[in-house]
């Protein structure tokens, strides 16, 4: 049995990118890269057919309403830097206390 991949995001999104790396992978499409921009889950693939780009805006829009940090269901939250993550509340308060608790 393997190792699961590990992404350089919040362990919540793991299942999200797991999804969406088996899906395109189906389309013979590689994933690049797996990151986190303004507050979603984003990845670069190529070559980037029309029906990746809808599988990419899915898993971002998704990623948009779970916690990066642990699963649940999260909202957009800004730290006092202005930096953005998608976090549940209690994620969020330990985030803004300090902001390595995301890592993964």
């Amino acid at each position: 049995m393997g190792d699961k991949i590990r992404y350089p995001v919040g362990r919540g999104w793991w299942p999200l990118a797991d999804e969406a790396v088996e899906r395109l992978g189906q389309m013979n499409v590689r994933v690049r890269a797996v990151y986190e921009k303004y507050g979603t889950l984003r990845l670069d693939v190529e070559p980037e057919p029309n029906k990746a780009t809808d599988i990419l805006l899915e898993i971002e829009e998704h990623s948009a309403h779970v916690c990066e940090r642990c699963g649940r269901p999260g909202n957009e939250v800004e730290n006092s830097q202005g930096w953005v993550k998608t976090l549940c509340r209690e994620c969020a308060a330990e985030w803004r206390q300090n902001p390595l608790s995301i890592r993964p």
